[in-house]
């Protein structure tokens, strides 16, 4: 498995992401595989970067713990704080703080960066206890949105307040792993574990491109388009995978 890593290349259509028609035939584009490093913890679910200095916040589902890594995935920094379901992680530029989200009991937490708590919101959105919060971003208005896993599957905008501003039901995906925000591409991307599949989103246009991830359980993104990269965390094999993202 680890050397089917090393040589995967994913040659893709590329549709821009302000493009609203999914169809139109453009130049192939490749995605390509920079590196992977095993993580020492298990399980990770969720992962923020601070694009300015490009330190990196991992959530760990098997110590409930976040981790503050290098880009190589080696621990630098354990947080005080000890969740319970911890999936979705962001950073805040406004304040230099994180957001995490609980799942089962649907909780948006503030943090600072010592994993502190400054506040905790509960999301009321109805659904199945363990399909619940799995991730967090921020789009380039810094307006907050959480993502639901599944039953339903949807993306909820909030409000200052916390409370739901606008729902948006996902019917292209079984389900929702995580959710990052590109300003390059003005959209959304979108990870699904169950479809093995990276999603680019708007908004207006939904559904804008397609990308097969080949294997499964591939629950967090991060992006850092000043250096042209995109991170990725799976689940099940613990490691920490680079990619090119132009």
């Amino acid at each position: 498995m680890r050397e089917l890593f090393i040589i995967i290349v994913y040659v893709l259509c590329f549709i821009g992401c302000n493009n609203n028609n999914e169809n139109e035939s453009t130049e192939e584009d490749e995605l390509i595989l920079i590196n992977e490093y095993n993580l020492s913890f298990g399980e990770p679910s969720g992962i923020a970067i601070n694009g300015a200095n490009g330190e990196l916040w991992i959530i760990s589902g098997e110590t409930q713990k976040i981790y503050k890594v290098n880009s190589s995935g080696v621990i630098q920094k354990t947080l005080n704080y000890t969740g319970e379901d911890l999936e979705g992680i962001v950073y805040d530029v406004s304040d230099s703080t994180l957001w995490i989200t609980e799942e089962r009991a649907r909780v948006l937490v503030h943090l600072d960066l010592n994993g502190n708590i400054i506040n905790k919101d509960t999301i009321e959105y109805p659904g199945e206890s363990n399909h619940g919060l799995e991730g967090v971003c921020f789009d380039d208005s810094s307006n907050m949105y959480v993502i639901n896993e599944q039953l339903p599957a949807s993306i909820l905008q909030l409000n200052s307040d916390k409370t739901i501003k606008t729902e948006y039901g996902i019917s292209f995906a079984v389900d929702l792993s995580d959710i990052t925000y590109s300003k390059k591409h003005g959209c959304f991307l979108l990870l699904s574990d169950e479809d093995k599949s990276l999603y680019y989103w708007s908004k207006t246009s939904s559904k804008l491109k397609q990308y097969d991830l080949l294997v499964d359980k591939y629950e967090g993104i991060a992006l850092d388009e000043t250096n042209n990269k995109m991170y990725l965390v799976n689940d099940e094999l613990n490691i920490l995978s680079v990619y090119s993202f132009e």
